[in-house]
């Protein structure tokens, strides 16, 4: 019993307002549909944060209808929960038209018990901060459910443990039921994996699928999960996934007329028009510095300037 854990797709986003980021998304989250169909999952669970809050609309709604469809038409179920930028809504595209749209995945955050193959899968939507007394409540029943099933078990969110993001104030480990196989968590951009005391399973964030606009110039891999449930514990490998290049470089605001070609010489050298992030010594002005990195520019998707003296 293998299934892929994918989270924080982020579909619809377009990071600089680059036309190639938005449809970068899209390839990613089908790169991790193309794996996980090559691989012969038995189903997969995708734990929130599918579309962006900004640039979010039908195209993006689309684009994962017609991946659930590639999955289903290989015989592969999809189930998923909606993180916070799924639910505010606010001038984007109507929940109730991209649940229905994005059929046949399933939505899996009301709390009803799902069985896949033999194994339990049990959902929850993002708790507001406001609503995490009423978690701590429902993820008690949640567990009482899973105690008492007698197969493998998995809880599906998309939430902040603190933990895992260091942040107070969030649902902490023993907050979790102990009685789940695996713990399929999303929210977290970065990849973690941990097998805390108490819980009956590893707790795993896979990260996004591509680099998101908060987490700016980054090398960081992105990837999903590959889980086998046959074992007695659950197994994880973390698929990589062919991501657009971001690459950093430095350089004397002085010595910048000379350097650009050598920069967008090295950013051509990338297997495709990476993200630069470009940071300068020395006093500048932006629009010079823009002028003299024009090669530079040209030979990246977007060129990120910033001055190496500020935080």
């Amino acid at each position: 019993m293998t299934f892929a854990h994918i989270s924080d797709t982020h579909l619809g986003q377009k990071q600089y307002g680059a036309r190639e980021r938005e449809e970068d998304m899209y390839r990613a989250f089908a790169e991790a549909v193309d794996i996980s169909i090559r691989d012969h999952v038995e189903f997969a669970l995708i734990s929130g944060d599918l579309f962006d809050m900004a640039g979010r609309g039908r195209r993006a709604v689309v684009e994962f209808a017609g991946q659930a469809r590639r999955l289903a038409d290989a015989g592969i179920p999809a189930y998923y929960v909606l993180g916070e930028h799924d639910t505010a809504r606010i001038g984007a595209t109507p929940l109730d038209f991209a649940r229905n749209y994005m059929a046949p995945a399933i939505h899996a955050g009301d709390r009803r018990p799902i069985e896949v193959g033999g194994t339990l899968i049990l959902g929850f939507d993002m708790f507001a901060p406001g609503e995490l007394i009423e978690a701590r409540t429902s993820l008690e029943e949640a567990g009482a459910i899973a105690g008492a099933h007698q197969g493998k078990s998995v809880l599906l969110m998309h939430q902040g443990i603190t933990e895992a993001t260091g942040v107070p104030g969030e649902l902490e480990t023993s907050a979790l039921p102990a009685s789940f196989s695996y713990y399929a968590m999303g929210h977290l951009h970065d990849r973690h994996e941990a097998r805390p005391d108490g819980l009956g399973g590893p707790l795993a964030y896979p990260g996004s699928t591509e680099v998101a606009i908060h987490e700016g110039i980054t090398g960081h891999r992105k990837g999903f999960y590959e889980v086998d449930l046959s074992g007695d514990e659950a197994s994880l490998s973390w698929i990589p996934l062919k991501t657009r290049p971001h690459v950093s470089f430095s350089a004397a605001y002085g010595e910048l007329r000379e350097r650009a070609g050598e920069i967008a010489a090295e950013a051509s050298k990338c297997a495709e028009r990476p993200v630069v992030g470009l940071s300068l010594t020395g006093e500048f002005d932006a629009a010079e510095a823009r002028r003299l990195a024009a090669p530079i520019r040209e030979a990246s998707v977007w060129c990120q300037i910033t001055s190496a003296g500020r935080p």
